[in-house]
């Protein structure tokens, strides 16, 4: 809810910066519409396309414990200095959006190694797609006319980096927390089932 009052506030003051900008430079107030709107919908269209590629990449070649998805104590420290305990719980979560429904980690979780693989799995996932989708956004600016570089292009960023920055920011500070739950889970199966052999041979 908070992401979305905050979409419509700054959308609201895009629009109406642009106003007296498209009036000055006799353009249509529809032509203010049109130009929001590509940016919006390219901002979408990259997410989309990096949410296919993301996921096809990261399939049949995943692995938990890769240097690539290392997080670092530094790093974690760093977003912590960001506040981000205080405003994490205001990023929303859209995991049903993929098929893996999850409730914060706690003791009511699932805790068996497939649970945390998958949430892994979409964590990694989630924040790529969120970095190199603000990193790609700054090509909306083609779809707009120069005029309105300030009063829309800005606000569009602005939007990026809230909507994608700062997910991405979260993905990565939650990353060392689930891989050592996981890390955990997969040592505790390894042993009932070392346990569950030993039984079988003795008796």
């Amino acid at each position: 809810m908070a992401f979305l009052i905050f979409f419509f506030i700054i959308s609201c003051i895009a629009i109406g910066c642009s106003i007296p900008v498209a009036l000055a430079n006799h353009m249509s107030i529809s032509q203010i519409f049109y130009d929001y709107s590509s940016c919006l919908v390219f901002i979408g269209v990259v997410c989309g396309l990096l949410l296919f590629i993301f996921r096809f990449v990261f399939k049949h070649a995943f692995n938990p414990n890769c240097k690539l998805f290392y997080v670092s104590n530094k790093e974690v420290k760093f977003y912590e200095k960001t506040k981000i305990r205080i405003w994490k719980k205001f990023v929303p979560d859209l995991g049903f959006l993929v098929g893996f429904k999850k409730k914060v980690l706690s003791g009511k979780t699932n805790s068996s190694s497939n649970f945390y693989y998958k949430f892994l799995y979409e964590n990694v996932n989630a924040a790529y797609l969120h970095f190199f989708t603000f990193l790609l956004n700054p090509l909306f600016f083609i779809f707009l006319h120069k005029i309105f570089y300030l009063s829309i292009g800005i606000p569009c960023m602005l939007i990026s980096f809230v909507f994608n920055m700062l997910p991405a920011m979260l993905q990565r500070y939650l990353r060392p927390r689930i891989l050592k739950l996981y890390n955990r889970a997969l040592k505790k199966e390894e042993l009932a089932q070392a346990n569950l052999q030993t039984e079988t041979v003795l008796a």
